[in-house]
Formats: structure tokens, sequence, C-alpha cells
């Protein structure tokens, strides 16, 4: 596999997938990330074909799609922070070429090499959520969005800043449990900590049906602050939020 991009564009594009951020434990939020491996993955199948970079553990799953044109279908596991850290060490256009055992990053005039890896620690997850990149994807446009064998019905669209401002305001309560509900022509956040300490905001905007869904973790960490976003769920289902190039599935917070 052979592709070029900007090294500080690649270097973004793996803080997306790494999803670092405050993420619930057993002992309250902790610092923590989705995991230190990408899949490249380079499709011609479908209508969004193209280069993605993918991340996921089972119940959560990032993507970054960047379209191209693509005649090999080829795909490779990468250590994130090795590969950032010769990103890092470039400035402009790099060229990455990956093949089995390993990869190899250069410009005009440095080149940088380390071994690949053989398999995405949750490769099973990666490949059942993949299957979704024809249907979960940002249309601009209010509708329901077919994950898997699941239909989300209710959907909203909302400015990416405002999905982020909410987030680090309920994040900021240090619960880690957040609520989230879509109403006729608003959206609304809602956190609580122990019943003595709270937050809770709404958005006017475009909404179709209503649901509510608890969840955690960190999602507004992969999402880029200058775009659009549909976020789709059902009651207490799986969250799917896509952007044009970026898409997120959390599944829900359950009491067990």
């Amino acid at each position: 596999m052979e592709f070029e991009c900007d090294s500080k564009f690649l270097s973004n594009v793996m803080d997306i997938v790494s999803m670092k951020g405050k993420w619930l434990g057993s002992t309250g939020l902790t610092n923590d990330s989705l995991g230190e491996y990408v899949k490249i993955v380079k499709t011609n199948e479908g209508f969004r074909t193209g280069l993605y970079f993918l991340n996921a553990n089972p119940s959560t799953y990032v993507s970054y799609y960047l379209p191209m044109i693509v005649e090999k279908e080829e795909e490779y596991v990468l250590e994130i922070p090795k590969f950032q850290k010769y990103l890092k060490s470039m400035s402009g256009e790099v060229t990455v070429t990956i093949v089995e055992g390993g990869c190899e990053i250069s410009n005009d005039t440095k080149v940088a090499s380390f071994p690949s890896a053989i398999v995405h620690p949750n490769e099973a997850a990666l490949n059942m959520f993949f299957k979704s990149k024809d249907t979960a994807f940002f249309g601009g446009e209010l509708a329901p969005l077919t994950w898997g064998k699941t239909v989300l019905q209710s959907s909203v669209i909302l400015l990416t800043e405002e999905f982020i401002e909410a987030m680090k305001a309920l994040e900021n309560v240090g619960h880690g449990i957040y609520s989230m509900s879509i109403k006729e022509n608003s959206l609304n956040f809602t956190t609580n900590k122990d019943n003595r300490e709270g937050f809770s905001t709404s958005y006017i905007t475009q909404t179709m049906g209503d649901a509510v869904v608890d969840f955690t973790g960190p999602l507004y960490k992969s999402l880029p602050k200058t775009e659009s976003l549909s976020i789709n769920f059902n009651d207490d289902s799986l969250i799917v939020i896509c952007t044009p190039n970026v898409t997120i599935s959390r599944a829900p917070y359950v009491v067990v």
C-alpha cells in the first residue's frame, strides 16, 4: 500500500481515531484512549471508495474517510504512537508505504521505517462495524440510519462545535455518564453526580423522532470543529454520529 498526504493532517487523523480523553472506569473518569492501533483500509467496494483509518473496541468504533481512487484493495495495521512519532518529525507532503511487516514514511529529505502490526487487537469488531460504511455517513438531511441490522429512527442535525461545547460542560461535572435526548426541534444533554451536582443544556435544531439514551466516553475528541454532524439513536440504543469524514458508533450505557 502506498499513499501521499500532508504529515500534519495524517497526525491529526491519528488523534481522531485514538479518541484520547476522559473515559469512565471502575474508579471514575480516567485519561485513556480507544486504543493504540489503527487499521488502514483501501477499498473500491461501494460508493464511498477510498482510504479509511479505523479503530475500535467491542463497544466503540471510529473511522476517518479520505476519498480517493483505489485500484487495488489493501489493509494494514500500524501502531499509532510510532506512526505519529515519525509523522511529527517531518513536514509537508509525505509518502507512506506499507508492506507486510513494515512501514516507511518519507519526504524529500527524510526517511523513517518501523514494523507494522499483524492484526488489530479488535479485528472482529472492526470488521463488523466497517460493513456499515455505505449506510452510516453524513448526508446533510434528517433520515433514519441503518447500522448492521438496526434502523436508528430518531435523528438530529447539529453543528459539531455545539456538540463539543455541550460534552465539555457535561464532562466538567465529573460523573462520566451522560444522557442525550431528541425531542421536537431540540437536542438535550444532561448529567447528574450523586443527585447533588449536575449540568444540562439544550440546542434548538432540526430533529426527527423522539428518543433518549445514556452513554459514556469522550466522543467529541474525534470530531472536527468546523463541520455539521448528524446523530442517530433509538431509546437506549447504540449512538451513531456522522460528519462528512468521521463516523462514530458507541454502545449505550446500561445499568446491570
